[in-house]
């Protein structure tokens, strides 16, 4: 008997999910931290410990989410970071060269690790203040905010919209007046973080509100004008403080994502398709003229939960198999059952064999949407590439005689 789950998540395409609102001294609530979407993929920011696990049980893939923006080094903010790299270790973390210096000497000494093995665990992207980093279609650009640490806050943009997370910072026109008379800020630096940092005017705009002083106090925010605050969300803060603030607080959780309406892309479908191509390892070495060609063959189709997708033993029409969206219940012909999901694949025992009959089970545990290609034209496609071929042939054995 298959479980018939929820549906499955659809991320959007632009907007974000909270997984912790909290600061640091929050007794009971998860850590700030959040999966920007972008077209429906996902970075994480400042994941919470933990996230992994959270994103794995609720159906979301890790070849969804691949970076991480890592704002600063307190360990509220980089613990999930660092946790995230040792369970996956296919990790792209975004942050200035001056921060990822102090996050590898940190957890170099924590885990005894040497700082040239542990960054050999991820793939570091050095962003540049002010210098657009460009991601499924969008930017992402990066400022630093002011705070005890090095610490970085960003705008997204895509199709004309705007999301903007102050990070940790201080935001406070009184004290960033006595800094600049102290000579401590520039006149330009103070004036930058007044207008253009953690406060500017975005379609939302994610502001900290941690323990004053050294971050944002509420009347600082209630402060701003009107079409600024309107757009004002609250996080880095427990409950009890948001309470009575005059501001929403972001809350945790998929059901909660915050969606920004943004006109989808030219080629939309092609794009999406491309994308997961290229996250399985079937494809992801294609050349253009090839990857079309994988486009022309390939034909969508749907299943409603609880559907038998496919059925062992049973004579029916060989097919690979790519889950686009959804989960997926696989049963072999051993008795093993696993779980699949987005960009998984199955059905290449099928297409490489003649004998018409399929070699597993198959039940959708959740609508699904599947990216299905036909014998011929697989074996047409791998025909000019026998290392692969060869490759998918060892690993459909594998799969059938699994424990």
């Amino acid at each position: 008997t298959v479980s018939v789950g929820p549906p499955a998540f659809e991320a959007p395409e632009f907007g974000i999910t909270v997984l912790g609102a909290a600061d640091g001294f929050a007794k009971s609530e998860a850590t700030a931290g959040f999966i920007l979407w972008m077209r429906g993929r996902g970075v994480l920011v400042d994941p919470p410990a933990h996230s992994a696990h959270f994103l794995r049980l609720n159906g979301i893939s890790s070849r969804r989410i691949t970076h991480v923006i890592l704002t600063h080094t307190h360990s509220d903010h980089d613990a999930g970071t660092f946790q995230k790299i040792l369970i996956e270790q296919r990790v792209t973390v975004l942050t200035t060269r001056t921060i990822m210096a102090a996050f590898v000497r940190k957890y170099a000494l924590v885990s005894g690790m040497s700082p040239d093995f542990l960054q050999r665990l991820f793939s570091f992207h050095s962003v540049k203040i002010g210098e657009p980093v460009h991601f499924q279609g969008g930017s992402i650009k990066f400022f630093y905010s002011l705070h005890i640490l090095p610490c970085i806050g960003f705008r997204a943009e895509l199709a004309g919209r705007s999301i903007v997370y102050s990070a940790d910072t201080c935001f406070n026109p009184e004290v960033l007046d006595q800094l600049e008379e102290r000579g401590i800020l520039s006149a330009e630096r103070k004036a930058s973080l007044c207008s253009d940092c953690s406060v500017q005017p975005a379609d939302l705009l994610l502001h900290e509100a941690g323990v004053p002083p050294t971050h944002t106090p509420i009347s600082a925010l209630a402060a701003l004008p009107e079409s600024i605050r309107r757009n004002v969300r609250l996080i880095h803060m427990s409950d009890e403080r948001a309470a009575g603030s005059g501001f929403a607080k972001v809350r945790p959780g998929l059901e909660h994502t915050i969606c920004i309406d943004a006109e989808p892309p030219r080629h939309a479908e092609a794009k999406q398709i491309l994308q997961i191509l290229q996250a399985t390892d079937l494809f992801r070495s294609f050349d253009v003229a090839s990857a079309c060609d994988v486009l022309a063959c390939i034909v969508p189709r749907s299943y409603t939960a609880g559907a038998i997708i496919c059925r062992a033993g049973e004579a029916g029409p060989a097919l690979l198999r790519i889950v686009r969206s959804g989960a997926v219940q696989y049963a072999g012909i051993s008795g093993a059952t696993r779980t699949l999901g987005y960009c998984d694949y199955f059905g290449e025992g099928e297409v490489m064999l003649t004998d018409g009959r399929h070699r597993a089970t198959a039940t959708a545990m959740t609508d699904v949407e599947m990216l299905e290609i036909e014998r011929g034209d697989v074996q047409y496609l791998l025909r000019r590439r026998p290392q692969l071929l060869h490759r998918i042939q060892q690993r459909a054995q594998l799969l059938d005689h699994a424990p």
